[in-house]
């Protein structure tokens, strides 16, 4: 009788240690804990969601309104050529709004990698890859403003003109001046800027679902030991 019950004891404690929790870390790239590469890349979209914002506002204050001034004066103006003056100055507001929505996300993101959050990772890939069709949208029109012409290739389209009155009481302002002329260099770097974060977002998207999956192996080794913790997978 004692060695049938040191043998189940024993059984018993190999079964345990057989269903004991597994590392289940996954890797970017081989090397990088999908963890940490999600951190990181929700930090770079934080902040450079944040950046965006700034400068979009900053440039519709030099520009000589406010956005929220230019959407009313846009939606109550029914002349055609002012309303093509403002057009810009509206891209500028959702490019604003856009950003700003971004940022709120990507602190959800931050804040489901540090405290290992299943649900808030979750509700992060979701959202960002719904925005992502939006930020695309606005992108896309800021550069077409950008990088537009009149006919003939006269610049003076659209709010050239307004945009160079503004520069003439602005003649050290070298920032605005390379804006309203369109030069090449602010071209590039726009649109360098606008690809680097489409294709951020686009990876965040892909290291959310890498590090979800994780969670699930962790959560389900878990179970395998307490049942009851499966509950707080998404909590």
């Amino acid at each position: 009788m004692v060695n049938t019950s040191l043998n189940n004891n024993s059984s018993t404690t190999v079964a345990k240690d057989s269903l004991a929790p597994l590392r289940s870390t996954r890797y970017t790239c081989f090397v990088i804990p999908s963890r940490l590469a999600l951190f990181v890349f929700t930090l770079i979209i934080l902040l450079f969601a944040i950046g965006f914002a700034v400068v979009g506002w900053v440039i519709s204050a030099k520009l000589g309104k406010g956005c929220f001034t230019a959407l009313g004066e846009f939606i109550g103006n029914s002349n055609l050529d002012q309303q093509l003056l403002e057009i810009e100055r509206l891209a500028l507001f959702f490019h604003i709004l856009i950003y700003f929505i971004l940022a709120l996300f990507a602190a959800v993101g931050v804040y489901g990698a540090v405290q290992k959050s299943a649900r808030y990772t979750s509700l992060f890939a979701s959202t960002i890859l719904g925005q992502l069709v939006f930020n695309i949208a606005s992108g896309a029109l800021c550069l077409y403003l950008l990088f537009r012409n009149g006919s003939n290739g006269d610049p003076s389209l659209g709010g050239y003109r307004q945009c160079m009155d503004v520069i003439v009481a602005r003649p050290d302002d070298f920032f605005l001046r390379n804006l309203c002329e369109r030069s090449p260099l602010m071209r590039g770097l726009s649109l360098g800027l606008y690809v680097f974060m489409w294709l951020t977002e686009i990876m965040a998207v892909i290291l959310s679902n890498q590090y979800l999956a994780q969670l699930h192996e962790e959560a389900a080794q878990m179970e395998m030991l307490n049942p009851p913790s499966r509950e707080s997978f998404y909590c």
